[in-house]
């Protein structure tokens, strides 16, 4: 497979830029230059589209949350505990970038 993303966007990616997507899998917007996001959607006819990425940095919540917007995202599924440490700093994984659970629009 393809390298990863060139150095200039490796402060975007979590664990000092080396966990970027591959080149032929990038998820393209066109309300953000780049974000750290691949398209799953090869799975056969009649099931979902999905997109798979990381936790956003601080830096890059307002991108996530363009790519939400851009492509009509209706459900977010966060795979790890609010208190795991993801990223290379101890407050990493801890900012919060989705709303409290009594704001937010549950099933």
């Amino acid at each position: 497979r393809g390298p990863y993303k060139p150095t200039i966007v490796h402060e975007l990616n979590r664990f000092g830029g080396q966990m970027g997507p591959y080149v032929d899998a990038q998820l393209k917007l066109e309300t953000v230059p780049y974000i750290n996001a691949s398209p799953i959607d090869n799975l056969g006819a009649g099931v979902p589209h999905f997109i798979a990425t990381m936790c956003p940095k601080k830096q890059t919540f307002a991108h996530f949350w363009s790519m939400v917007w851009e492509v009509g995202c209706t459900m977010i599924i966060n795979l790890t505990h609010e208190r795991d440490k993801v990223g290379s700093e101890p407050t990493d994984k801890r900012e919060r970038y989705w709303p409290p659970f009594d704001e937010a629009t549950t099933r």
